[in-house]
């Protein structure tokens, strides 16, 4: 049998997942600037675009093209609420719950 050394014993590439990857690390810090300014910003843009729609004196083309537009806007803010409820859910899964008391009486 032939030795191989310590070499053998190193963990593969298939195997090593770290924990935190560059692509995770930067979609953290894409979500951060999506803050409350992004989505203030977004649903500005989105109310709007409902206001030129409800004014009317669009064309087909004009209305389509801003409908679109409010269609994925909406779509974005829907996924930036959802993020924040899951933040909170899971801050307040990890709270301890800590009984209220006014001082020793």
């Amino acid at each position: 049998m032939r030795w191989i050394g310590p070499v053998a014993r190193l963990p593969t590439l298939s195997r090593i997942q770290p924990s935190r990857t560059r692509d995770t690390m930067m979609k953290k810090a894409r979500e951060k600037e999506e803050g409350a300014e992004h989505f203030d910003q977004q649903l500005e843009k989105l109310r709007s675009i409902v206001d030129k729609m409800e004014h009317g004196g669009l064309s087909l083309e004009e209305s389509l093209k801003l409908f679109e537009e409010g269609i994925g806007l909406s779509g974005s803010l829907f996924e930036i609420l959802n993020r924040a409820e899951g933040k909170v859910e899971e801050l307040l899964a990890t709270m301890e719950r800590v009984p209220f008391t006014r001082g020793e009486e």
